[in-house]
C-alpha cells in the first residue's frame, strides 16, 4: 500500500483476515544520479538506485501485526535506524 503523509492503509477487501499475522515490510528506494544508462529500447532508461528505508524494516523485517475483528487495528511503525 503506497504511504502518504507518513500514512498507510490497507481495506478488508485487500486480504486482511482477523487473527491472521501479516509479516510488515517497507521499501522505498532513491536513483542515485547520474547514473542512467540506455537501453536497447531508446524509449526507456534505466539507473541504479538504492534502499533508503532501514534493512530491519524492508526485506529483512522480522516486524509482525496481527488483525484483529473489533478493533481499529491501527499500527505505528518508527522508520529509524537503531
Amino acid at each position: 500500500s503506497p504511504i502518504k503523509n507518513g500514512k498507510f492503509s490497507l481495506s478488508a477487501e485487500q486480504g486482511l483476515i482477523p487473527g491472521q499475522e501479516y509479516l510488515v515490510q517497507f521499501r522505498s528506494v532513491e536513483v542515485i544520479p547520474n547514473t542512467q544508462t540506455e537501453t536497447d529500447d531508446p524509449m526507456k532508461m534505466t539507473a541504479e538506485s538504492r534502499d533508503i528505508i532501514p534493512p530491519k524494516y524492508g526485506n529483512a523485517s522480522k516486524e509482525t501485526i496481527t488483525a484483529t475483528k473489533n478493533s481499529p487495528n491501527v499500527y505505528r511503525f518508527d522508520l529509524v535506524n537503531q
